[in-house]
């Protein structure tokens, strides 16, 4: 019932993006467009009858409240939107959490299954650090997946089906540009990925380190050596901290690369619309 009712919100809150922004349309249409009030396809128009003649000429006569109805519907519609988001992430958040909770459980119970060797080949603050680390990015992670893998399919869907009802000829313009901008995606996904896993194993062996020097703390205060310690404590930190930072930046870099492509693609959308 959880799953249904997260694809349930999550499908709504897609469709409703692309509605707000169709609901925009009648304004854009007034100011560009002409006689027409709304841009649909021939057959559809066909089907509504004289229904689009009778909004333009009410329109001609009231478009002060009709300006006002217009924002409060956009209005309304993003305040829907902004409470099915709240309701899918919440959502979302507390399947992750369970999803992490059992994991952590089964993957506790499947350590104290294992033989001794086992133990005496594993460093303790490795296993610590896959109960507890790695357990926590498998959470994160299903949050990205359920989100791309039901959220984004189906509002790419619904906006592409929005550009095609507007005009075909401008929809399969900016469909070409979805190769340009996939490469790099491609290409982030990737480093980011490695990134991530070598900032896993650092933290597992920060935790090594740690789990090595705590239980051996005697042995350490005897020989004078907290100095040693804390010099290799800070050199596996800031080799942690290095990987961190080329795992942030591979991640931010991808932003304002893609915003660029956005931006030229909303560009040659605005003056080949125009044009059209």
């Amino acid at each position: 019932s959880t799953k249904r009712g997260l694809r349930a919100f999550t499908l709504s809150a897609a469709s409703l993006n692309a509605f707000s922004i169709a609901s925009l349309q009648a304004v854009f249409d007034r100011l560009f467009g002409g006689d027409k009030m709304i841009s649909l396809p021939p057959a559809l128009l066909r089907l509504m009858g004289d229904i689009p003649q009778r909004i333009v000429d009410y329109a001609e006569g009231y478009k002060l409240e009709l300006l006002v109805v217009i924002a409060l519907f956009v209005v309304c519609v993003y305040a829907i939107r902004g409470v099915l988001l709240f309701v899918d992430m919440y959502t979302l958040s507390w399947v992750s959490t369970r999803i992490q909770t059992e994991i952590s459980c089964e993957l506790y119970a499947k350590i104290h299954s294992l033989s001794l060797s086992f133990f005496t080949r594993t460093p303790t603050g490795q296993i610590i650090s896959r109960v507890t680390g790695d357990v926590a990015v498998v959470g994160g992670s299903v949050i990205m997946l359920c989100r791309n893998a039901i959220r984004e399919p189906f509002n790419i869907l619904s906006m592409v089906l929005l550009m095609f009802a507007i005009n075909w000829k401008l929809a399969v313009l900016s469909l070409f540009t979805f190769p340009i901008a996939l490469y790099p995606i491609v290409q982030f996904g990737r480093r980011y990925r490695k990134r991530n896993l070598q900032m896993m194993q650092g933290a597992a062996d920060l935790s090594v380190l740690m789990q090595e020097s705590f239980t051996g703390v005697r042995v350490v205060k005897a020989f004078c050596m907290e100095e040693y310690e804390q010099q290799r404590f800070r050199a596996s930190s800031m080799q942690l901290f290095r990987g961190t930072m080329h795992s942030v930046l591979v991640d931010i870099l991808a932003h304002p690369v893609m915003e660029t492509l956005g931006g030229v693609g909303t560009g040659i959308g605005i003056c080949v619309g125009g044009y059209f």
